[in-house]
């Protein structure tokens, strides 16, 4: 049931399907007039999607992201239906009279206000107070035209029947036609038209009932009545209707009235007043009309705020340079037996009326409805049609009557709808992050000109961002889907993601996935409103949605391409190439120590931006390629685009360029009596005595300009080192670094004294002058060694003392950029092996790029050793995307050569693993069975077989991925195996966030009947408009260390809007402006509209800065939103 609205001069206009309203002649009973029905709340099958994001940071100072799983909830069916005009028999919805035998047309409009597809039952009765009974010619008819009146093609609905089905916030036209009987003489007939929900289980979805849609209880006010009173003198009825049912903007659309004299008297000053319609304009001249009719304009709306003004039509419309008057506001048509060559209307006879708008081009996608109104003079020299309805006895001359107030009863209203207009813009966004430009260089990706924007340099292993903007230059709202455009061109391992923007000024606070709103399987804006027409013919106001697109450039990237010439060239601009694969216009070409540019690309010529010298068959050149990540965005609406035109398309572009990669650096260094980087090129250290290790302190320095972890390695040279040694590195603990502090020192002394001890412990060891000792007790200052070791010879008072991690490395931890990590080498040598001095040297390897290495070269005296080992187990940390090397050795301790036969899988829980050679990095034997399988060479007496395994993992890896691999080594002839382990975590972030969703539900048919809740449904995977979801948030510290400054955010998601003061931190519940609170064990939470909910969260969270949470530890945040009603 929809309330009746105060008539205003906008009456006529509807912003969606519009009402028709009666064609009321005779004796009139005033029409209600509605806005626009609205379905039932967001569309049924909408699927709304929620993720959190948690930024945080490690001890290091490092900066993390995690994301939540994503919750889904699917919008459910709410059923509504409304049929206008409502009326009762006391005050009917639409009045007519005629005469005896007479046929009569009642239009309806039912709009289906549910938030999904339904059909409708739809049954019509006589009132037991009627007059007269049209039963046995009663009808209900589709009104396919709008016009008001059964036309051929117009098909019957059997009382009782369904309606065809009818989309959410869709509307049908509907007749009740019947004859009122020959026999009739006088008093009224009182039909009710009833449409019931198909879809609707609860039997209340029923307008017509005289029921509350909701409540089921009695409402004298929901009835459907239409009432015909028979009358014996002129009855004039008007029909309005349009010769567009839909029609693009800048469409013209005519507008024609007939005018029948039902009754059987004459009728006399007939008048009609019509409104141009809300976004359209007046055509000059188009105004029709037989003879014996005067046409006249105002420039004036009814409800003008001068009381003058609202009756006078004496503009003149001016038809400038387009032919259309946008000031003119009304038309109206007089008939009248007074005018020059005019006439009555007698009885039985028609009259044809019309004139022409044009929709404006910025009209928006609405239903532009349009009804006038008319009033006549019977034959009893009533006024039918104005003062509300009744005859106006006391006016009895044409003059006073266009003096009086303007007619009342109303037409039929025509409508037709807008067609959508879709056009999409994607663009850069300005202000740009740091670091980024728009509008850069047009020839390094011609095809986009300024539509681009270009970050000139990023280290290899980064994240870089741009903000890119969506426009809705459509006129009807748009969602947009977000892809990436195949003209992208993208390093290897790339990976492109795109977020809401919720920070214009740093775009790695931009951690909001972009959801897919619409459930079609790509991400998108969510719906952007159309463009704003404003009040004038063209312009209006565009939409926009800021997105962020993020671009992981993978730590191993190249850009650089290599490539011959096929033949010798002349010199000039054009070189040919043996290829131009990944080759593309704006690429750098570095041919000798010259670079140039290609302007153009022909076949496998390629156009330089300058003349190269004569350059012969066969040389090598290099071809730096830039990066192009094009993003397009698609309109979704379904309609048509306004031009084929960028920016006026259905879909569109935007290039946000890369030119550089910076690639990684490393520089290793002996560290020498303290000195991180002494500068020392070659140390010669002695084992001191048999079976006693050696220890090299080395720094590693990442000269890169982006963290970076390093693979630490180790080479012989000769003679190698003897069969059985092993060198492994190990952290060194710069904490603990301190100086000998002693008088009297031998070489075979037990123990020494220290400047401190602080930091040392039983069992630790310490590296004095590059020898492994163990401390087995402590005494003051001084330190005794485990049994059996003493200091050896060339310690001296001052002598460096540091102290070694207990687990072995294989690589350095992540280091950022210019900073460095100390790490030492120790050699283990048999005790039976011959004394000989061997160079061993030392290499850091970046893992960011294999390529990129620093090395140094050691000594060292070692003896024989006769142990047979596979060493050693490793573990290791890697990205999604990176590569990781474990280094393994075997030991041959028999008598005599031997073979041994390697085995490796090559997949572990989604990691691929290859054997390498372990100094030129070639891949070792082949497959089997899924696994590697090496057959090492013959190793010597005493000698090792170095290899590596190489560890990929994919960029798609899931964070917190464990992959356990084993690494056997089988004896070619004893069959004897060692094995080891390499165990592998793929990092991304160490705080897991697992979200879950309840629903709240409210009344009956989800409509909300009090404030509060009455059933928390958990797990549920449906939820109806007006219904309030509930997420809860589960952190945890997964990791082996504490997060610290953890924050989290949750956006709101679209279709729904936050409920206030429902932020919860551990079941403690917080305000929605930021909280000051001396709780630290609760922390802090606030909402934002733009930035949604945030919750600082740890020990010690404050307002502005999240808290710690301790390895382990976990706690739970909350809110809830309700799904927009």
């Amino acid at each position: 049931m929809q309330k009746f609205l105060k008539k205003e001069s906008t009456k006529k206009f509807f912003s969606t399907l519009a009402i028709l309203s009666l064609i009321t002649p005779g004796v009139l009973l005033q029409v209600p007039y509605q806005q626009a029905v609205q379905a039932a709340g967001v569309a049924a099958g909408t699927v709304i999607g929620n993720q959190a994001t948690a930024k945080y940071k490690d001890g290091n100072n490092n900066s993390y992201n995690s994301t939540s799983n994503l919750v889904s909830t699917t919008v459910a069916n709410v059923w509504g239906v409304t049929l206008t005009p409502n009326g009762t028999v006391t005050t009917p919805g639409q009045s007519q009279n005629a005469t005896a035998g007479a046929i009569v047309y009642y239009p309806y409009v039912l709009t289906n206000n549910g938030n999904g597809a339904d059909t409708f039952n739809i049954t019509s009765t006589v009132d037991a107070s009627s007059a007269f009974d049209p039963t046995t010619t009663k009808e209900v008819y589709y009104d396919a035209n709008g016009n008001g009146i059964v036309d051929v093609g117009d098909s019957k609905i059997n009382d009782g029947s369904p309606t065809v089905s009818v989309p959410a916030d869709g509307s049908i036209k509907l007749i009740v036609k019947y004859q009122v009987p020959s026999g009739a003489t006088t008093g009224s007939a009182f039909i009710n038209l009833v449409a019931n929900s198909v879809g609707d289980t609860t039997e209340l979805i029923i307008d017509g009932d005289g029921k509350n849609n909701t409540t089921g209880l009695a409402d004298a006010n929901d009835y459907n009545y239409n009432r015909t009173t028979i009358v014996n003198d002129a009855v004039v009825t008007v029909t309005k209707s349009v010769d567009k049912a839909s029609a693009n903007p800048s469409s013209d659309l005519t507008y024609n009235f007939n005018l029948t004299n039902t009754g059987n008297q004459d009728a006399d000053e007939i008048i009609i007043v019509d409104a141009i319609p809300k976004y359209s304009v007046f055509k000059v001249g188009s105004a029709t009309f037989p003879s014996g009719v005067e046409v006249t304009y105002s420039q004036y709306a009814e409800d003008d705020a001068t009381t003058a003004n609202r009756t006078n039509f004496t503009y003149v419309p001016a038809p400038g340079s387009t032919g259309y008057d946008p000031l003119v506001k009304r038309v109206r048509y007089r008939m009248a037996s007074a005018l020059t060559g005019g006439s009555k209307l007698a009885p039985a006879n028609t009259r044809s009326l019309s004139f022409i708008v044009r929709i404006n081009d910025n009209a928006p996608a609405v239903t532009v409805a349009n009804a006038a109104e008319f009033m006549y003079k019977n034959n009893a020299n009533a006024i039918i049609g104005d003062n509300g309805g009744s005859p106006d006895t006391t006016v009895n001359d044409i003059t006073d009557v266009l003096n009086d107030t303007l007619p009342d009863t109303n037409t039929n209203t025509a409508t037709t709808i807008v067609n959508k207009k879709s056009a999409s813009q994607i663009s850069f966004n300005t202000p740009t992050f740091e670091g980024t430009t728009f509008g850069a260089d047009t020839n390094l990706f011609p095809a986009f000109n300024s539509d681009r924007t270009t970050i000139e340099t990023t280290p290899a292993g980064t994240y870089i961002y741009y903000r890119n903007q969506v426009t809705n230059k459509g006129n009807a709202a748009d969602t947009f889907n977000i892809q990436l455009d195949p003209q992208s061109r993208l390093i290897s391992g790339a990976i492109v993601n795109f977020f809401i923007e919720t920070s214009a000024s740093s775009g790695s606070s931009n951690t909001s996935p972009l959801l897919d709103t619409n459930n079609d399987g790509i991400p998108d804006t969510s719906s952007i409103p159309g463009v704003n027409p404003g009040t004038g013919i063209t312009g209006g106001t565009s939409s926009t949605y800021n997105i962020v697109t993020r671009v992981f450039i993978p730590a191993n990237a190249s850009q650089v391409l290599t490539g011959t010439t096929t033949s010798a060239a002349s010199t000039g601009a054009t070189v040919p190439l043996t290829s131009v694969n990944n080759v593309n216009i704006g690429d750098s070409i570095t041919i000798g120590s010259s670079s140039y540019k290609i302007i153009n690309i022909s076949g496998n010529n390629v156009t330089l931006d300058s003349a190269p010298a004569v350059i012969a068959t066969g040389t090598t050149v290099s071809i730096k390629a830039s990066v192009a990540v094009v993003v397009r965005a698609t309109s979704t609406n379904g309609g048509t685009a306004i031009a084929a035109t960028p920016g006026l398309n259905l879909s569109d572009t935007t290039a946000n360029l890369l030119t550089s990669i910076t690639a990684p650096s490393v520089k290793l260094f002996n560290i020498v009596a303290g000195a991180p980087e002494s500068g020392v090129a070659q140390v010669t250290l002695t084992q001191s005595a048999s079976g006693a290790t050696v220890s090299y302190p080395l720094n590693v320095k990442n000269d890169g300009s982006s963290s970076d972890t390093f693979n630490l390695t180790y080479a012989l040279g000769s003679p190698a080192l003897p069969a059985g040694s092993t060198v492994l590195f190990y952290p060194l603990m710069t904490a603990s670094t301190t100086t000998v502090n002693d008088t009297t020192i031998a070489s075979t002394d037990n123990e020494i004294t220290l400047t401190s001890v602080a930091g040392y412990a039983v069992g630790d060891n310490i590296i004095i002058n590059g020898k492994t000792l163990t401390v087995a007790a402590i005494n003051g200052n001084t330190i005794t060694f485990a049994p059996g070791q003493t200091l050896g010879a060339g310690i001296v008072t001052g002598a460096t003392v540091t102290e070694r991690g207990a687990s072995p490395i294989t690589s350095t931890n992540l280091i950022g950029a210019g900073l460095t990590q100390q790490v030492i080498a120790v050699v283990t040598v048999p005790s039976t092996a011959a004394v000989n001095t061997y160079p061993i040297s030392f290499t850091s390897t970046s893992t960011n790029n294999s390529g990129v290495s620093s090395t140094i070269n050691d000594q060292l005296l070692v003896p024989q050793f006769k142990t047979f080992t596979l060493e050693a187990p490793r573990t290791g940390s890697i990205p999604p995307g990176g590569v990781l090397f474990y280094t393994h050795t075997i030991t041959n301790t028999g008598n005599t050569p031997e073979t041994f036969n390697l085995t490796l899988p090559t997949t572990a829980n989604g990691l691929s693993y290859q054997l390498l050679d372990n100094t030129t990095g070639a891949v070792l034997g082949t497959v089997t069975a899924g696994n590697n399988t090496y057959t090492t060479p013959s190793i010597a007496q005493n000698g090792t077989f170095v290899f590596r395994v190489k560890v990929t993992a994919p960029g798609n890896s899931p964070a917190n991925t464990v992959s356990s691999v084993v690494v056997s080594a089988q004896e070619s002839t004893t069959l004897e195996t060692k094995t080891n382990t390499d165990v592998t975590t793929v990092v991304e972030g160490f705080v897991s966030l697992s979200k879950a969703v309840a629903v709240w539900t409210y009344g009956t048919n989800g409509l909300v009947t009090g404030a509060t809740p009455s059933t928390l449904i958990t797990g549920a995977t449906t939820v109806k408009p007006g219904e309030v979801l509930e997420y809860t948030i589960t952190y945890t510290n997964i990791g082996s260390q504490n997060a610290t400054e953890v924050s989290i955010n949750d956006l709101i998601p679209a279709n729904t809007t936050y409920v206030p003061g429902s932020l919860v931190i551990n079941n403690v519940v917080k305000s929605d402006a930021d909280d000051v609170e001396t709780d630290a064990a609760s922390g802090s939470a606030k909402f934002v509209a733009a930035t949604g909910t945030t919750f600082n969260v740890g020990t010690g969270a404050t307002q502005t800065v999240g808290g710690i949470v301790s390895q382990g530890a976990t706690g739970t945040v909350k809110f809830r939103v309700r799904v927009n009603p």
